[in-house]
């Protein structure tokens, strides 16, 4: 399913914006999201990509609620209910950890 046609918006009142998306869309895993913060195209489509490749890479996202091993798949548009074309913002959906990070942390917590 599109997730420009269903999903629920995050917002945020706590200080830092992204550690309450990830943590309401780690709530719903499978179920799209979308940021209540609009973007300008560049920045949403950067963001998705960082968060949809960031479970490839070793390094420390700089997104702060980020967890290592989060695996996400995201989206960015404009979206129907916002009239102005310059707003974007990003759908996003936790798929869970990676297999490889599953395993990593099973062997790191083992005796």
């Amino acid at each position: 399913s599109s997730p420009l046609a269903s999903g629920r918006n995050v917002s945020s009142t706590c200080r830092s914006y992204w550690p309450a998306v990830f943590a309401e869309a780690r709530e719903c895993p499978g179920e799209w999201v979308r940021t209540e913060k609009w973007f300008n195209r560049a920045t949403a489509a950067q963001i998705a990509s960082d968060l949809r490749n960031a479970h490839r890479r070793a390094t420390k996202m700089r997104v702060s609620g980020y967890e290592a091993g989060d695996r996400w798949e995201t989206r960015w548009d404009n979206d129907p209910t916002d009239s102005n074309p310059d707003h974007f913002y990003i759908w996003l959906r936790f798929d869970g950890l990676t297999a490889a990070d599953r395993r990593r942390m099973l062997e790191e917590t083992a005796w």
